[in-house]
């Protein structure tokens, strides 16, 4: 019969993860959270993300002309300015900068029916959680296409940020 103690170390060890240090020794390491690494980097959202949706951010990285991820990448947050930030799975920050424009003043519209109708695709695809005069505002600042994506990506996650940001919305803004 195994004792409270033996059980609480059970308990401990199920609930935190373990790093192998040279020679095979394991030692245990409290799990970090998304929430923790925000905290601890002064990030304004980090969350951990899949190989899919990581690949779709480098796909954008690429076509802006700026750096991809680090291979290691498992996460991904906001700094306070609106910066692109990688982390590996133990929440330590990756070498990487976004070097990509905030804003791009080269995007012609037609019309401003091109800018509502965006506007409209995104607010139901995002199922309402960003009103439609917050991203009308973000739209009609002729931000380039990450920066839209980040901007979704810090209230409704990278992977749905992603999908919403395409399609009509991309052909509407010229991206």
């Amino acid at each position: 019969m195994r004792s409270i103690k033996a059980v609480a170390g059970i308990i401990t060890a199920v609930t935190m993860s373990t790093a192998v240090i040279g020679g095979g020794v394991a030692v245990a390491q409290p799990a970090t959270t998304d929430g923790d690494v925000a905290s601890q980097t002064g990030a304004s959202t980090v969350e951990t993300v899949d190989a899919a949706t990581i690949s779709q951010v480098n796909s954008i990285l690429a076509r802006e002309g700026s750096q991809t991820l680090p291979a290691e990448t498992d996460k991904l947050g906001l700094s306070a300015d609106n910066k692109l930030l990688a982390f590996d799975r133990a929440g330590q920050e990756l070498a990487f900068v976004d070097s990509t424009p905030q804003y791009r003043g080269d995007i012609q519209l037609y019309e401003d029916s091109f800018l509502q109708n965006a506007t409209q695709a995104v607010v139901g695809c995002v199922g309402g959680v960003i009103g439609y005069d917050a991203i009308l505002e973000i739209l009609e600042r002729r931000v380039g296409y990450l920066a839209f994506v980040k901007f979704l990506a810090g209230r409704v996650g990278w992977g749905l940020a992603v999908t919403c940001a395409s399609g009509a919305v991309s052909s509407a803004m010229g991206w």
